[in-house]
C-alpha cells in the first residue's frame, strides 16, 4: 500500500513537471500581431499600425512585409524594433494584404495573422474611377499599382500635356 502511494505521488510528480515543461516552452515560442489603426487611407498617406511580439530570442528581427506580385510573394517593406506604432509606407490606391515576420539569418521564427489594408482615391484628390478600382486590385501587385496610377493620374496627365488634345 505504501509503495502504491510512493508511486502515485511520484507520477503526479512526473506529470507536473512535464506540463510545466510545456508551459515553459510554449511561453517562449516567438509571435507577433499588429493591428491597423484605421484599415482604410486616403491615397497619399501613410497608414498607422500598432503592433507587439513576444518570446522573441536574442538577434530576432521582426519586418513588415506585403504581398506582392504575380506569383504573389512577401516582401519586407519596413524593419521594425520588438513592440511600438508604425507607419506604413505611403502606397498608391489599392487593397494590400501585409503581415509581420519574426526571422533570425534566414529562418522564420513566427508569422502573424494577414491583415489588409486598403487605399483609396488618388494622390491627386482627383479619386479612382471604377475602372481603375476594379483593374488595379485584379491585377494585383505592380501591374495594378501601375493600371491605377496611369487610371487615376497619368493618363489625366498625358492628355493634357499632348498638342493634339
Amino acid at each position: 500500500m505504501r509503495k502504491l502511494a510512493v508511486l502515485a505521488a511520484a507520477a503526479s510528480i512526473l506529470m507536473l513537471t512535464a506540463s510545466s515543461a510545456a508551459e515553459a516552452s510554449a511561453a517562449v515560442r516567438p509571435s507577433a500581431t499588429f493591428a491597423f489603426v484605421r484599415a482604410s487611407v486616403p491615397a497619399g498617406t501613410s497608414a498607422t499600425l500598432s503592433y507587439a511580439t513576444a518570446g522573441l530570442p536574442a538577434g530576432a528581427h521582426v519586418s513588415l512585409q506585403l504581398r506582392y506580385g504575380s506569383p504573389a510573394a512577401w516582401i519586407s517593406i519596413e524593419s521594425l524594433h520588438a513592440d511600438g506604432i508604425t507607419r506604413v509606407p505611403r502606397l498608391p490606391a489599392g487593397t494590400y494584404l501585409m503581415r509581420l515576420r519574426v526571422f533570425a539569418g534566414q529562418v522564420t521564427l513566427a508569422v502573424s495573422a494577414d491583415r489588409v489594408l486598403t487605399v483609396s482615391g488618388g494622390s491627386g484628390g482627383s479619386g479612382c474611377s471604377v475602372l481603375c478600382q476594379l483593374l488595379g486590385p485584379a491585377l494585383g501587385g505592380a501591374a495594378g499599382a501601375a493600371a491605377s496610377w496611369l487610371l487615376q493620374d497619368g493618363l489625366p496627365w498625358l492628355v493634357s500635356t499632348l498638342p493634339w488634345f
